[in-house]
């Protein structure tokens, strides 16, 4: 099973509705069919730890504790049901545009490279060919052989080399 199709069956077990943290930030409650109404989800606790003094404590003042408590239960409440099926679902989407334009550029490349092999074939025959009327001495003058070289610097340029 791919990593996040467990988290889809467990969002979708839980059900859509809204999840909202409570006024005081110590619970965040759930409104949906399944569970008919608002009913509490999640109490966040850690009060001793956020106030005490004791070791490991943090110390914290009784204002600083609630805001702590508030951020949890928002960050708890916010990371619903719905909104991880609608993250999951953009994952989804991103993953099959990657596959897409994986095939995409497989198949680009396939057909450069068929492009240069046939490149490369037409420069080796331009130069064979010019090479023979060279031998032959049958070019018909100095701007013929101009333009010869110049058409096969321009193919070699596009090929993306001048020495093959």
């Amino acid at each position: 099973m791919p990593p996040h199709d467990e988290l889809r069956r467990l969002a979708e077990a839980a059900g859509g509705g809204t999840w909202t943290p409570s006024p005081s930030g110590r619970l965040v409650n759930a409104t949906n069919a399944k569970i008919g109404g608002e009913t509490p989800i999640c109490e966040i606790r850690g009060w001793g730890y956020l106030t005490g003094k004791g070791h490991g404590a943090l110390g914290l003042s009784e204002a600083e504790a609630i805001a702590v408590q508030r951020a949890l239960a928002a960050y708890i409440a916010a990371a619903n049901p719905a909104r991880i099926l609608a993250l999951l679902d953009e994952v989804d989407a991103c993953n099959k545009a990657h596959e897409h334009t994986s095939l995409m550029l497989g198949a680009k490349l396939e057909e450069i490279t068929r492009l240069r092999a046939g490149l490369s074939a037409a420069i080796r025959a331009a130069e064979l060919a010019l090479f023979v009327i060279r031998k032959q001495g049958v070019m018909p003058n100095a701007s013929w052989e101009n333009g010869f070289n110049r058409d096969l610097k321009t193919a070699k340029e596009a090929k993306g080399s001048t020495h093959d």
